[in-house]
């Protein structure tokens, strides 16, 4: 059983007596029904001991539905939420470090021993240079210019010039073949090594990728352990419990999940140590209350073993002797009021209920002893008068009764000889109208 649970039967059962009380007072002085006023008496008796009994469980050191038990079960989610939220902030910025790396590029410098050097001479550039220079610019591809015509008017200068200008045109061919297949196997390598790089950086980046979501999912499980937490405090909505209507979707404003648990959290550890505070007040007044609670069963199951008793003794005297004078039967009334009335003294610290139901019992056998002390109204004086010695704030139920006074049962049709000794204005529902029935 939880602490809920145990509080909750508490309450109910304290109401519970707040009826029963009502239901004691109407059939002590209306209503004639002497089983269910036992019945009643008894009911006040298994409450009080209930009363006992949960608040035993709420003060107990270990063990379903106890405070301590309670304090605690809130105590280790503090703790464990305490370290979520560490483990959460760890993750976080674990992280954002692989985060960054993704796109990080380094800023080692080249070593001059382990790179590698690619020399491109050029030599023909020289050779180029001195065939332009003895051509001219203008007598070139580079130009629209036409050479034919000068041909042939200088076949032999032409000759030496263009042979000349060949040979130049040769080496330079030769020479700018020969670096255009280093770069193209320099190139060649390059994109080898490119191809190779590129393979290797993907293998790398999606290695930390996974890296990122297996911290995506460590905080998504931090996150459902957080909201687990949350929930059994009554700061977070179940998702499970959720409205998941298409409707209710669509009209309901959006939030960021995030954010209000975060709001959440921040609140959870006041509101922990908040329900702590208020469990060690509850537990000290818990423990504080026990021995008015045992005082209080005690008080009335001795209160309801005399009133018993004195049934049983009026019961005896009648069968006894069935014409025996009114008189004798007020006196063991009397003794039981007087105790009645010390138990009532006693129960100063009680349960207001115990004190009701006492002072309703006292009053009917006073009511009973005036009856049986004669018609004329003559009382037997005494020290303790209840009415004005058992100072009692009742609530308006208790303020009403009957039109006419409780009297005790014994009336002329249980004791013949009696007629005249007793007023006509009807009975009360002391329960020795049971003793009719043995008759």
């Amino acid at each position: 059983m939880k602490l809920e649970d145990v509080l909750e039967q508490k309450s109910e059962i304290e109401q519970f007596l707040s009826t029963l009380c009502d239901a004691h007072h109407r059939l002590l002085f209306s209503v004639q029904d002497a089983e269910k006023l036992d019945k009643v008496r008894n009911d006040v008796k298994i409450c009080f001991n209930d009363l006992c009994k949960l608040n035993g469980i709420l003060i107990s050191v270990d063990g379903d539905g106890s405070i301590r038990r309670e304090i605690d079960r809130l105590k280790k989610q503090g703790s464990k939420l305490t370290r979520l939220n560490a483990k959460h902030k760890e993750l976080i910025s674990r992280k954002e470090q692989w985060q960054l790396i993704k796109d990080a590029s380094s800023e080692r410098k080249p070593s001059p021993m382990s790179s590698d050097t690619f020399s491109l001479k050029g030599n023909y550039h020289d050779s180029l240079n001195e065939y332009i220079d003895d051509v001219g610019i203008l007598q070139t591809s580079l130009t629209d210019g036409n050479t034919q015509d000068e041909v042939r008017e200088s076949p032999v200068k032409d000759f030496e010039a263009l042979s000349r200008r060949l040979a130049l045109l040769n080496f330079c061919r030769k020479e700018v073949n020969s670096e255009i297949k280093q770069l193209e196997s320099l190139l060649s390598n390059f994109r080898k090594d490119e191809e190779f790089i590129n393979r290797e950086w993907k293998r790398q980046r999606s290695e930390v990728e996974n890296i990122i979501l297996q911290f995506d999912e460590d905080l998504r499980s931090v996150r459902r352990s957080q909201e687990k937490i949350l929930v059994k405090l009554g700061l977070h909505e179940n998702s499970e419990t959720k409205n998941s209507s298409i409707l209710f979707n669509l009209t309901k404003k959006p939030v960021n999940d995030e954010e209000t648990l975060d709001e959440e959290l921040k609140y959870a550890d006041e509101l922990i140590k908040a329900k702590v505070n208020t469990l060690n007040d509850e537990l000290a007044s818990s423990k504080e209350q026990m021995h008015q609670m045992e005082h209080t069963r005690n008080l009335w199951d001795e209160a309801i073993s005399k009133i018993a008793k004195l049934e049983e003794e009026l019961k005896d005297k009648l069968l006894t002797n069935p014409n025996i004078y009114p008189k004798e039967l007020s006196q063991p009334i009397e003794d039981v009021i007087k105790q009645l009335e010390d138990l009532y003294s006693a129960s100063s610290s009680s349960s207001e209920f115990l004190r009701k139901c006492l002072y309703n019992e006292i009053e009917v056998l006073q009511k009973a002893k005036q009856e049986l002390d004669g018609e004329s109204g003559q009382q037997v004086k005494r020290q303790v008068q209840p009415r004005k010695n058992l100072e009692l704030e009742r609530s308006p139920s208790f303020l009403t009764t009957g039109t006419s006074p409780p009297k005790i049962g014994i009336t002329r049709e249980t004791i013949p000889s009696l007629n005249g000794s007793f007023s006509q204005a009807g009975r009360s529902t002391l329960s020795l109208e049971k003793i009719q029935k043995n008759e």
